[in-house]
């Protein structure tokens, strides 16, 4: 389990090493052992090949801000601890993907109805929602815990660019404060200065 830590936040570290290198030409000896262990071994080259690849894994952007970077690394361990690690693999390998295509993320609150009209803007503006990645099938299928869907939304949220742009789709009889979107996604999306386009469902 350290291990597993120790390797995340070395990835983590390593753009964060570079852009000590790049603004201030030396490496801050705060960023921790995991960190100085990559500059050590290749300078801020090996440093931003690193980073580059760590922030891709860990928020499925290969230019992620740090304060990304570090929620990715919460993410991935919380995912290990609560998931395991197949959930884990599949969780940063979708990061990977998402850092070559990115697609709108679609969220949505609400039920069945929520679910499935969530579904259905995906396939109209060739959009992604969580249940539609890799991670998101394996979770369904293997009837996953409560907590494994919350991280897996926590880093959903987090594959989102700052500033960027998503959907929420909800029903009209409104979202519990007990929701993963009230209590993991919003907050997270607000913070990151994303703007929501809200869609609603079901009658009066």
């Amino acid at each position: 389990m350290d291990c597993n830590y120790d390797c995340c936040f070395f990835l983590g570290t390593g753009y964060a090493i570079y852009k000590d290198w790049q603004d201030n030409g030396y490496v801050d000896g705060s960023i921790g052992f995991g960190g100085y262990l990559g500059y050590s071994l290749g300078g801020a080259a090996f440093g931003a090949m690193v980073g580059l690849i760590g922030s891709s894994l860990l928020t499925g952007s290969f230019f992620s801000s740090c304060y990304s970077v570090k929620i990715g690394m919460y993410t991935c361990y919380s995912m290990y601890i609560f998931g395991g690690a197949t959930s884990t693999g599949l969780m940063m390998f979708d990061n990977f993907l998402n850092s070559f295509n990115y697609k709108t993320h679609i969220f949505w609150s609400g039920g069945e109805l929520s679910m499935n009209g969530a579904s259905y803007l995906a396939t109209q503006i060739n959009g992604v929602t969580l249940e539609m990645t890799n991670l998101g099938k394996y979770l369904t299928k293997s009837n996953a815990s409560y907590e494994t869907w919350r991280f897996a939304s926590f880093n959903f949220s987090n594959q989102v660019p700052d500033g960027g742009i998503v959907f929420a789709v909800q029903n009209n009889y409104g979202v519990s404060i007990y929701l993963i979107w009230a209590n993991t996604e919003y907050p997270l999306l607000k913070s990151k200065g994303v703007e929501i386009i809200y869609t609603i469902l079901g009658g009066f």
